[in-house]
């Protein structure tokens, strides 16, 4: 059925009025929120009529002979199924002004939005990934995104998993996901590299992670999976209103409290390895902030908040799952364990908390 945009040259008819048909089975003859009926030439003028209107929100119409009846109607029509015969077309009128590739949906009267927007118009980008699990727009997706913090300048492209409260993803690094090189510059670990998305190792960035955890509320969900007993088992380990400072603090983090997966018990649970860690400076091997006399990012080929060279690396290079335990290579991926297993996958991830 015929669906149109009212040309924005018509004098007096705003450029972002639309009208679409929706199948009713009203009768604007009998109802009191029909307030005005008239002859017109074509559906088109009635939609006129109807934007030039500021009480108009959908139109009727009832094609006799050569002329159109047009009935200009006070509320919108709603989908109805099984009406047989009708001798009325419904329009419903909507200011429609869906930014960012967005779309109106005529069910809902708003705009469907993508690639991070929300919003009634889809005007602006989620601050995060839990902002945007929060609307209609990205229930249960996986994928990237852009965010933009009230605090920030800029937006970021980042992973999202649009489930429980909503991810944001800031690192990868797994064995079975395409290589990259972690030994990276102090302004590549600022802005983020590597291969962003569900199945790619990749750092996001510690600009984006200082902006987005000093924006609102977070919490830090570290994940790691290690071979166990045949099979390949994931822990969780949680850091309570975690914040990242600024480049001009080092990027230094810190947070109130942190606590094990409540699912993990005894052995089962992911050990601390950040606690040591709270106020020392992030390192990479052109921008050496570690206490330690020698460049940890030089040997342990990767960047982290190192505090002594040959602690845990959770940047460093993955190894396969017949490496089941940790070796005394510096540059192996590695995390505390209580029986020094080595992990073959770890992701970070913030939540709202």
């Amino acid at each position: 059925m015929l669906n149109f945009l009212l040309a924005v040259m018509i004098p007096g008819v705003a450029s972002h009025i639309h009208f679409s048909y929706v199948e009713s089975c009203y009768n604007p003859s009998l109802s009191p929120n029909t307030y005005h009926a008239t002859q017109v030439l074509s559906v088109t003028a009635c939609g006129i009529l109807c934007a030039r209107d500021d009480g108009c929100l959908s139109f009727s119409v009832k094609p006799e002979g050569g002329d159109v009846t047009c009935y200009l109607n006070a509320d919108r029509r709603r989908e109805d199924n099984g009406c047989g015969s009708q001798s009325y077309r419904h329009y419903n009128g909507y200011d429609s002004r869906c930014h960012y590739e967005g779309f109106f949906l005529n069910d809902t009267y708003g705009c469907r939005c993508f690639h991070g927007y929300i919003g009634k118009w889809c005007d602006r980008l989620m601050q995060d990934c839990s902002e945007g699990h929060t609307t209609d727009h990205y229930k249960g997706q996986r994928d990237v995104f852009y965010i933009h913090p009230n605090s920030s300048s800029v937006k970021y492209r980042v992973f999202c998993t649009m489930d429980y409260k909503g991810k944001t993803y800031f690192m990868h690094r797994s064995y079975d996901f395409s290589y990259v090189n972690f030994a990276r510059s102090w302004e590549e670990y600022k802005h983020g590299f590597g291969d962003l998305q569900e199945n790619g190792n990749f750092w996001a960035g510690l600009e984006m992670l200082h902006r987005v955890t000093t924006n609102r509320d977070h919490k830090l969900v570290v994940m790691a999976w290690f071979p166990e007993n045949t099979d390949v088992h994931w822990r969780q380990h949680f850091y309570n209103d975690f914040k990242i400072d600024g480049e001009a603090n080092l990027y230094k983090f810190s947070y109130t409290s942190s606590t094990p997966n409540n699912w993990d018990v005894g052995d089962r649970e992911l050990m601390d390895g950040l606690g040591s860690l709270i106020g020392i400076p992030f390192s990479t091997y052109d921008n050496d902030n570690s206490p330690d006399p020698v460049n940890c990012p030089n040997i342990s080929e990767s960047g982290w908040w190192f505090k002594l060279c040959h602690k845990y690396n959770p940047t460093g290079q993955p190894r396969p799952l017949s490496v089941v335990t940790q070796t005394s290579d510096p540059t192996s991926l590695s995390w505390p364990h209580q029986e020094n297993k080595a992990p073959v996958t770890m992701t970070m991830y913030i939540e709202i908390d």
